[in-house]
């Protein structure tokens, strides 16, 4: 059964647990989440649930419409904006980022190892996601 555009923003709608779509995105703000309006290669409209990656790259994570390749983005509106998950290459980065985000303070990071500072930076953002 072929999936209208209707239905499928319904279904981002109630993944994003929001009931309008929200303000087109302005191209400069960092979004962790949106809900993302495409055009697939059968020619159907749909709208898909992406994220924003560590490049400023838009990646689709959930896609609600028929099974075709997306061909174009038409529009962009975050739902969640804020930090996006940050690409710390090392452990001074790490530190740094646990001490400004207030998860813990340098003294206490610095005994860390860079896996332990990443547990604690997933847990982090897992929080914030789950408070969307």
């Amino acid at each position: 059964m072929k999936k209208t555009e209707e239905s499928t923003l319904i279904e981002a709608l109630g993944f994003a647990s929001v009931r309008a779509l929200p303000n087109k995105w302005d191209g400069k703000t960092d979004y962790l989440y949106a809900i993302t309006k495409v055009r697939k290669s059968d020619n159907s409209v749909a709208y898909v649930i992406s994220t924003m990656n560590e490049d400023g790259k838009n990646v689709i994570i959930r896609d609600f419409g028929n099974v075709a390749a997306i061909v174009e983005t038409i529009s962009i509106h975050p739902f969640y904006a804020g930090k996006r998950r940050p690409n710390l290459r090392n452990k001074q980065e790490r530190v740094a980022f646990v001490v400004h985000e207030g998860i813990m303070d340098e003294e206490t990071a610095q005994t860390f190892g860079s896996r332990a500072l990443d547990v604690a930076i997933n847990k982090y953002f897992e929080e914030k996601e789950k408070n969307l």
